[in-house]
């Protein structure tokens, strides 16, 4: 497969699981990654592998619906063994390093926003419905 180039601020790197793209702003607040199809999440055993990857305990996504509505994922005790049930929502905040929200994109684009001051991240699936919706504006809204 050839990957596509990438401007500076953003670079390839190869991983157990095929190469993943991470951004160098990022990288200093946020465990991140995107992938390619290479990396199947179909399974809860895919997702344990993609939170192997960031090196967290939990991976936290949602039933993608092409909205503004957020779901917030907050600092706790871990939820064990099983992730913690999909609610619908298109932007994921999340206060806790120990683990990781992920969107999913085809052809709608992912966002990635973080507070450096305080850690707190949000992922945003952002489709031309959720952009008409405002859910860029919603997850900055939730941040602060």
């Amino acid at each position: 497969m050839t990957l596509p180039t990438v401007p500076d601020s953003f670079y390839w790197t190869p991983s157990a699981c095929g190469p993943v793209l991470k951004c160098r702003p990022l990288e200093g607040v946020a465990a991140h990654l995107f992938t390619t199809r290479d990396l199947q999440l179909s399974t809860a055993g895919d997702w344990r592998r993609a939170g192997d990857l960031l090196g967290v305990a939990e991976v936290v996504s949602s039933n993608q619906i092409h909205g503004r509505e957020v779901i917030v994922s907050r600092r706790g005790p871990r939820r064990g063994s099983q992730p913690a049930a999909r609610r619908d929502g298109d932007v994921l905040i999340s206060d806790d390093p120990d683990e990781a929200i992920a969107v999913r994109a085809a052809d709608c684009v992912p966002l990635l926003l973080a507070d450096s001051r305080t850690g707190v991240v949000a992922a945003v699936h952002a489709g031309w419905r959720g952009t008409a919706a405002g859910a860029a504006a919603a997850a900055v809204e939730a941040l602060v």
